[in-house]
């Protein structure tokens, strides 16, 4: 609950509806927040795809000039990107849309109902079926670091929540260690 509460809302927002409501309605809250984030996903992603479609149909011409390449652009691109810097440009901005496309679509698919039965799976799938992440992502379409991100969050948001079982060793308690004489007679 409280982590589907710190995906979804402030700290503020937080303490007020812990005060308020009880889990089945917190549970609601967050879902509907978590929900309600998805039409302006939706509307980042498809402007970027809009410019992935852009680029891919436009820009990796090798042969096009600068002055046609340009005719092609809403706002005229640096002048001094020619030839080969431009293309090395163009494939570094494909790439960087791939992975921000990629990850808006994950978040869209996993937030489609509120996240929370996703959440649940990948704690079911790690802890009790004895899956690893890549068996995990493999199982609900996420990627195997995605998996292991949201373990860990949940693990620091148990630790949040619980700072009494957590807490750190004590400073004088330190672990016994190998002894190196010093060098020299120092």
């Amino acid at each position: 609950m409280a982590f589907l509460e710190e995906r979804a809302f402030s700290k503020k927002e937080r303490a007020k509806l812990r005060k308020k409501a009880g889990l089945k309605e917190r549970l609601n809250h967050a879902r509907a927040k978590i929900i309600s984030k998805r039409p302006a996903a939706i509307l980042v992603l498809d402007r970027l795809c809009a410019q992935y479609v852009e680029i891919k149909n436009n820009g990796l011409k090798p042969g096009m000039t600068d002055k046609e390449w340009n005719a092609t652009k809403k706002q005229p691109y640096m002048e001094f990107a020619e030839g080969q810097a431009r293309i090395d440009d163009e494939q570094n901005r494909i790439k960087q849309l791939e992975r921000e496309i990629s990850g808006i679509d994950t978040y869209l698919r996993i937030s489609e109902n509120g996240g929370a039965d996703i959440v649940c799976a990948i704690v079911y799938l790690y802890y009790r079926a004895g899956m690893d992440s890549v068996g995990v992502g493999g199982e609900l379409g996420l990627k195997p670091p995605h998996v292991r991100q949201t373990l860990f969050r949940m693990h620091q948001t148990a630790k949040n929540l619980d700072k009494k079982y957590h807490r750190a060793a004590p400073k004088s308690y330190k672990k016994n260690r190998f002894v190196v004489p010093a060098l020299f007679g120092e």
